[in-house]
């Protein structure tokens, strides 16, 4: 399930080793859905039964199959979109539950981004509004 965010494991442990003064025992074991949500959810049971200190999800449908597996380990999720959104957190500031993490981009600061491109580049006209598109529906 973690396979995608492999690269920042070695950083994230010496992260937690640094916070904990040190690990005594370190066990990384991770699990490859292919987009299946069935395969999600026979994985978050087997990894639950592993008594972990912390799961990492990768994206919101790893994140619900791990929530529906456990209540009680803690879920780190990456790479989600809109967790509060999908109903995996109540908020990002007040996460709640066992479930918690961190996401790349927040949609609320748009506008705050395009006011922003504006200063910068006053006279762009990127974010112009656009006309409706008209779509044509039938069968060929």
């Amino acid at each position: 399930m973690i396979r995608s965010v492999k690269p920042i494991v070695p950083h994230l442990l010496k992260v937690c080793s640094n916070w904990a003064g040190r690990l005594a025992a370190t066990y990384i074991d991770y699990r490859w859905g292919s987009g299946d949500t069935e395969r999600f959810r026979k994985y978050a049971v087997e990894l639950v039964a592993l008594s972990p200190d912390v799961i990492l999800g990768t994206a919101t449908s790893i994140v619900r199959a791990l929530q529906e597996a456990s209540r009680t380990i803690l879920i780190v999720f990456v790479t989600t979109i809109d967790p509060v959104g999908s109903g995996l957190v109540a908020s990002l500031s007040h996460p709640g539950g066992n479930t918690t993490g961190f996401i790349s981009f927040e949609f609320s600061l748009s506008a705050k981004l395009l006011e922003l491109l504006k200063e910068i580049a006053p006279s762009s006209n990127v974010y112009r509004k656009r006309p409706q598109a008209r779509w044509r529906v039938g069968l060929a």
